[in-house]
């Protein structure tokens, strides 16, 4: 026979279905979430809690409970947190001022991820928040915990219980807001519970620090069973045991299989195996199991008013067989309704869509754009991007690196060269050095760099310091002497200098890194680059390295007669770029003997820079025009490595565009 869903025995008017599962603890998690999606889908969607239409017999442990992670999270915090520690305790609402200061705490947070450093102190963490009062409250509370990490006492468990309840309530747990019913019966499992458990091991236990008493208190949380009281539904969910006794209109035992049902023994290991299959002690021998199967199955049968034992055909690739128990029960087939799960009756009932491109946002009003070169580079890989990023501010959270991600190592190189060029200015200069006084100014310059540029972050730890300095003075030194040693003469005439230039429309804000004056007047302009370059950047249908060309096209002192990449990389440090004729940098073509040039019909340097002037007003005035289309100049340049994907949704018309993840 076809045996009716659970659901839809509900639909009839079912108030009394039993559903056995033989391995509920392994199984709880996949079994409540599918049971809410399918038997209650509401559930899902209410943030209050309401009388579920089913209830599980088995309940979690209290540590996977949200209050109760919190807590143990708060009292587990120690002098270094990871990032994501230090994340949690400024997001959690379980902690005085969450409401308050919510948005200012989550600012903070965003901040912090801009360091991109996996760890920091809970005192620098105190000192970020309290600066500026750009989070007083959140300043308060770590200032409490910092003190409370800062004791050294040996204490009995039950003392530590009393510290601990004493910790939470001046940091302000479980929150300011008003707790649900399930949340206060998570707080008063806390309170009479747990601590009452950590409190018990004083006959056992001799005084102990604070981190082996969280530790306990941890594990006590693992072990406990939280059980939400509440009116029980309809449906009940039980394991074998629980279902001892329990009589159901509807009975449906799903599992049976082989392996499950009857289970292997399971000796205990710290008794006798004999003695343990003499006195018929649980999971003792296989006969013991085959035994109990048995018994329970027969008591099963009689249950239920409307019976069902099903078996799973398939996991995943493996075939599945029955319990042999089951083997004489006749076969039914299973009576498969459709998803009710929100997701699936949304799609499903939805009206038809009205189809909308929407390429155009609204025109830009302010006198000039916030971000730099970095708008029209972004204008020029996809319009989108650009609108997203420095129209709605919106970008993906930046992520901790092991060690020192590239963009800070670039920074640190730019600010290294800078100060270097400060005190050398000139190529004769440099010749004039010794070799000794050459390394110790490298190393004067990239020490002053590590230090300026984590003044007012989050610094990494002394030895990661130390080898990136390390790094740093030997890069520094090959670049000299691979390309800067064999150019012609030269004197640097200006290093990082802030520009504002006004590209048609738009007025946006530059730094260039560095101006060179050569021996017969010409002005050269580099770009230090820690990747791989490439000159077609320059000189392509879309722009993508607008920084160099900017100069090129705007008034100044003295026009430019060159622009190049400086990559700036272990054994492969070289000038890339183009100038008005060959020979003013080693190794970069004039004009005429430029191929991307060439390709594009440019013959002369007063080509190149009118080219490069159509393209920048392009795109400054497609930017400052609200043109915002998902138009990305190739797939491989513009999305490998973009955020926004998931916000454009190019992998649905564009399936070949894989994240980055998925090609390392």
């Amino acid at each position: 026979m076809n045996w009716p869903p659970a659901r839809g025995l509900l639909d009839r008017g079912a108030d009394s279905i039993g559903i056995v599962v033989p391995d509920l603890q392994a199984r709880r998690k996949q079994i409540e979430r599918v049971f809410r999606q399918q038997i209650d889908p509401p559930a899902d969607l209410q943030l209050q809690d309401n009388e579920a239409a089913f209830s599980l017999s088995l309940g979690a442990p209290l540590l996977e409970q949200g209050p109760i992670y919190a807590a143990l999270q708060i009292l587990g915090s120690g002098f270094q947190l990871s990032i994501d520690q230090a994340g949690f305790l400024l997001r959690t609402p379980y902690l005085g001022g969450s409401q308050r200061e919510a948005d200012r705490r989550a600012q903070l947070d965003s901040w912090l991820r801009s360091f991109r450093q996996q760890q920091i102190s809970l005192k620098k963490l105190h000192e970020l928040a309290a600066h500026e009062d750009r989070a007083a409250g959140a300043a308060n509370i770590f200032s409490r915990l910092l003190k409370a990490v800062e004791t050294r006492e040996r204490l009995h468990p039950g003392e530590w219980a009393g510290r601990f309840a004493q910790q939470l309530q001046a940091v302000g747990w479980p929150g300011e807001r008003s707790l649900s019913s399930s949340e206060y019966q998570m707080v008063k499992a806390w309170q009479e519970k747990l601590l009452p458990a950590l409190a018990s091991l004083d006959p056992v236990s001799a005084p102990i620090d604070r981190q082996q008493a969280v530790g306990l208190l941890r594990r006590l949380a693992g072990e406990i069973e939280f059980q939400l009281e509440a009116p029980t539904g309809p449906v009940q969910v039980v394991g074998l045991l629980e279902s001892a006794g329990l009589e159901f209109d509807h009975l449906w035992v799903m599992g049976l299989n082989e392996e499950i049902f009857p289970a292997a023994a399971r000796p205990n290991p710290f008794l006798p195996v004999r003695l343990q299959v003499e006195k018929g002690m649980p999971h003792s021998s296989a006969e013991r199991e085959l035994q109990f199967s048995h018994n329970v199955l027969q008591r099963l049968k009689a249950a239920g008013g409307d019976s069902i034992f099903s078996y799973a055909l398939r996991s995943g690739d493996c075939q599945l067989r029955p319990s042999p128990l089951i083997s004489d029960l006749p076969a039914a087939q299973p009576h498969f309704a459709e998803p009710q799960d929100a997701i699936f009756r949304q799609s499903a009932v939805a009206p038809g869509l009205i189809e909308l491109n929407d390429v155009q946002g609204p025109a830009l009003t302010a006198e000039r754009g916030e971000g730099g070169t970095a708008i029209l580079k972004d204008q020029a890989l996809c319009p989108f991007r650009a609108f997203v990023h420095f129209r709605l501010r919106g970008k993906r959270f930046d992520q901790a690196q092991p060690g020192l991600d590239p963009l800070t190592r670039g920074n640190l190189l730019h600010k290294a060269l800078e100060y270097f060029w400060a005190e050398v200015g000139d190529q004769q200069t440099l010749f004039e050095l010794d070799a000794v006084g050459r390394s110790e100014l490298i190393k004067q310059q990239v020490c002053r760099a590590l230090q300026d540029h984590f003044a007012e972050q989050v610094p990494p730890p002394p030895r990661l310091q130390e080898i990136e300095s390390v790094r740093l003075q030997a890069l520094v030194d090959e670049w000299l002497s691979e390309v800067e040693e064999g150019r012609t003469p030269f004197a640097v005439v200006e290093t990082e200098q802030e520009h504002f230039e006004q590209i048609g429309p738009l007025r946006i804000r530059t730094v260039i890194d560095r101006i060179d004056q050569l021996a017969d007047g010409s002005r050269v302009v580099l770009d230090y680059k820690t990747g791989r370059v490439r000159v077609d950047s320059l000189l392509a249908e879309r722009l993508l390295e607008p920084q160099l060309p900017i100069y090129a096209i705007t008034d100044s002192e003295a026009d430019a007669d060159g622009v190049a990449f400086a990559q700036v990389r272990r054994g492969a440090c070289k000038l890339t770029g183009i100038s008005r004729e060959a020979g003013l940098l080693p190794k970069v073509p004039g004009v005429a003997q430029s191929k991307p040039a060439t390709e594009l019909g440019l013959t002369d340097w007063a080509q190149v820079v009118d080219y490069w002037r159509q393209q920048l007003e392009q795109l400054a005035g497609d930017f400052v025009a609200g043109q915002a289309s998902v138009d990305p100049v190739d797939t491989e340049t513009a999305c490998r490595f973009c955020d926004l994907k998931g916000l454009c949704r190019i992998t649905e018309a564009t399936p070949e565009v894989v994240s980055p993840e998925m090609t390392s």
